[in-house]
């Protein structure tokens, strides 16, 4: 279970947009040493799995976007 920087239990200031959010993510899942991920999205979670897509988009196998926009 992820939580963004100043979300939830996680220390630091929250990202201002969702492009910065999704680098954070990504940052997160490479310091995990994952090579592919499946990601579910909630709500603002959802945007940022999309952007994460596009940013680094080998790295996520498959999203399940609930509750989210485009």
């Amino acid at each position: 279970l992820f939580d963004n920087k100043g979300v939830g239990e996680t220390d630091g200031l929250t990202p201002n947009t969702i492009a910065d959010m999704a680098k954070d993510t990504a940052t997160f899942i490479k310091a995990l040493g994952l090579e592919q991920v499946d990601i579910l999205g909630f709500s603002i979670g959802g945007m940022v799995a999309q952007e994460l897509a596009l940013q680094e988009g080998d790295l996520v196998r498959k999203i399940i976007m609930a509750g989210t926009s485009p």
